[in-house]
């Protein structure tokens, strides 16, 4: 008996240890079942939905604890916009991506496409 259960645990262990060979880093998050593609992260898609970036004020986003660089946030008051940090963690550098002027979304830099 207790070798029939000592096998049972064996024949366990190595078929989780076999399910893991078909794990994948990358994340899909869809709605069409696709996988990931191999070169991102994080893959993000849909047909009929798009991607909400955090929203919060500038004191909120002033409050953030070592912003990573490179850090999306979308803030609501004070020349609402995207904004990003350019900085380093330690140090944070916030800069506008896009921001609402006048009823209309502006940016600083020319985009050249």
């Amino acid at each position: 008996m207790k070798t029939n259960y000592l096998i049972f645990i064996a024949i366990l262990v190595l078929n989780l240890k076999l399910e893991t060979l078909n794990c994948f880093a990358q994340a899909a998050i869809n709605t069409t079942n696709n996988p990931a593609d191999n070169s991102a992260m994080l893959d993000v898609s849909a047909t009929d939905r798009g991607v909400l970036i955090p929203r919060m004020t500038q004191t909120e986003r002033n409050a953030i604890v070592n912003p990573a660089n490179s850090l999306l946030i979308y803030q609501t008051n004070n020349s609402p916009g995207y904004y990003y940090n350019s900085g380093t963690p330690s140090a944070p550098n916030w800069v506008a991506l896009f921001y609402q002027r006048h009823g209309r979304m502006e940016h600083d830099r020319q985009c050249r496409y």
